[in-house]
């Protein structure tokens, strides 16, 4: 039962679009967010 739920809170849930974040995961969402700041930060 804890590899199942380890499954879907580590794995499935990062990994899968969310409609609410514009049909990308969390994770490329936050790396999208990153690289983002990063350039801000550049050109400032």
């Amino acid at each position: 039962m804890v590899d199942l739920f380890g499954y879907f809170e580590v794995f499935y849930n990062r990994g899968r679009p969310h409609s609410s974040l514009g049909f990308v995961s969390p994770v490329q969402l936050l790396q999208d967010c990153i690289k983002a700041q990063q350039a801000k930060d550049v050109a400032a």
